[in-house]
């Protein structure tokens, strides 16, 4: 293999590791011009279709939530069926759940049932102001 030189500054120097360093095949016929350097880009474009491509995909999941939004159920699901068949043995007041002590309902914080009229009769007319 021949080794190729230059001058530099006036003095002869092995021209192999610095041409290879700056790329610069001037000074040494043998070696082969480099291409024009390779530029990256990021993100990494995706060959073929680009605009195409996309326009396709955003259709074909446009088209699948459309088909998914017509298969919907918004009908009521019982998801445990043994919850449910103790909750309807329970008894309730007025929706909620409460609990029976010697025949008489009273609600889960301790209080009896009462209703809210009862309350109303409490208050004088003296208490208003």
């Amino acid at each position: 293999m021949k080794m190729c030189t230059f001058q530099a500054n006036n003095a002869t120097t092995n021209a192999a590791p610095i041409q290879t360093a700056c790329g610069t095949p001037d000074y040494c016929p043998d070696v082969p011009e480099p291409g024009p350097p390779h530029q990256h880009q990021w993100p990494p474009s995706r060959e073929g279709g680009g605009k195409a491509a996309k326009v396709d995909r955003r259709e074909a999941a446009l088209m699948k939530f459309r088909q998914k939004r017509k298969e919907r159920c918004f009908d009521k699901k019982i998801r445990y069926v043994n919850r449910k068949k103790l909750a309807d043995r329970r008894p309730r007041l007025k929706g909620q759940f409460v609990r029976k002590t010697n025949g008489v309902c009273v609600d889960l914080i301790g209080l009896p049932g009462s209703d809210d009229e009862d309350e109303e009769e409490d208050y004088d007319e003296d208490d208003r102001f």
